[in-house]
């Protein structure tokens, strides 16, 4: 009952071909280039920085295949399909305390595959994503509507707020949905 129907994910209806193509140009436009750019036919190799340094290993942080399966499952789907882009990434598992702790203290990773319980009330997603959030993501339209829909008493008017934040959240991608479970 909360979701926005016309906030999509920029890759909504693409075939495998045109997501490669469409990620090639997202990191194109970012500066990167490859020795041999990925296509359909074969993965990228010697993924580069603009000024020419070699892209580094990334290791992302993922539960363990026996504390969740689905989370273990996808980071390592993430693996794959960042190697073919010439990304080096491994998977590295470990205990849903390690990773919390990892997370929510330490921070040191590059990257995490986390996952929430969420409440029925979207406002979660200015908790996650405001204030003294872990991305570090600061955005005047999302504030804005964070802001708004705090104070909002009519549901109506409340529902028309959330659509705001994710609307916002879907068109800056301060984070990356990769599944959901629904029960």
């Amino acid at each position: 009952q909360w979701h926005e129907p016309a906030a999509k994910d920029p890759c909504t209806d693409m075939d495998e071909s045109a997501r490669i193509e469409q990620a090639v140009k997202f990191m194109k436009d970012a500066g990167y280039f490859w020795a041999s750019e990925p296509d359909m036919s074969s993965a990228g190799q010697g993924l580069r920085y603009s000024n020419g340094d070699p892209f580094p290993q990334i290791t992302l942080i993922a539960p363990s295949r026996d504390e969740d399966m689905l989370r273990y499952t996808a980071a390592n789907y993430v693996a794959e399909r960042a190697g073919y882009l010439g990304i080096s990434l491994t998977v590295q598992e470990m205990s849903m305390a390690e990773l919390v702790y990892a997370v929510y203290s330490s921070q040191k990773y590059d990257m995490a595959v986390a996952g929430w319980r969420l409440s029925e009330y979207p406002a979660y997603l200015c908790e996650m994503f405001g204030g003294q959030n872990l991305p570090l993501y600061n955005s005047g339209r999302f504030q804005s509507a964070c802001d708004a829909l705090r104070v909002e008493s009519d549901l109506d008017r409340a529902r028309q707020g959330f659509r705001e934040v994710e609307t916002a959240l879907m068109s800056e991608l301060p984070f990356i949905p990769l599944f959901t479970v629904t029960q």
